[in-house]
């Protein structure tokens, strides 16, 4: 009878440490890795890295110009826009160079904040104007055809004739389409 008391305590101790290794070595670090949620045939979200756009209100102020954008890096992008502005009392042709901040994006998507600068000249080489912006917005990429609004200020100034710097809100649309 005491022999069969011992076994019963012994069985009881050997499943007591049995139960407890399991415990033990994950309290030493030992643990298994989580298996992975990703499941393999989840797509990638294609980035893109290259824009060319143009903005539909323009026209009807008489400028005329296609916008091409390049991500540079994660969260910056490069743009330039050249243009031709047809007006009174004569044409003109300008070049505007930007940069854009994406803090929440991937690639040319999403909310974006940045400067911009433009010279232009006119035909005849009489005027030179100098411009000065500060712009905002939200792009849109589906399927590659872009979407985008912006709002900020400008301040412009006619370099020839030392005119007042001139400053007023800026409105941009831009539509276009968007590559790898």
């Amino acid at each position: 009878m005491l022999r069969a008391h011992r076994l019963r305590h012994l069985g009881f101790a050997v499943g007591l440490v049995a139960a407890l290794v399991p415990v033990a070595g994950r309290a030493m670090g030992q643990e298994r890795a989580a298996p992975s949620l990703r499941v393999e045939t989840d797509a990638e979200v294609p980035v893109r890295t290259l824009a060319a756009t143009v903005d539909p209100l323009a026209a009807f102020f008489a400028r005329y110009g296609v916008e091409v954008e390049l991500a540079v890096a994660d969260l910056h992008s490069i743009r330039l826009l050249p243009q031709l502005e047809l007006g009174e009392p004569d044409d003109a042709l300008g070049l505007e160079v930007g940069y854009h901040l994406w803090p929440l994006a991937q690639g040319l998507e999403g909310l974006f904040l940045g400067p911009a600068v433009a010279l232009s000249v006119t035909s005849p080489g009489r005027a030179v104007r100098v411009l000065g912006a500060l712009e905002g917005g939200y792009q849109v990429v589906w399927d590659g055809i872009v979407l985008a609004a912006c709002v900020g200020l400008a301040a412009d100034r006619d370099l020839t004739t030392q005119s007042a710097i001139r400053v007023r809100a800026r409105v941009r649309l831009a539509l276009g389409y968007a590559w790898f």
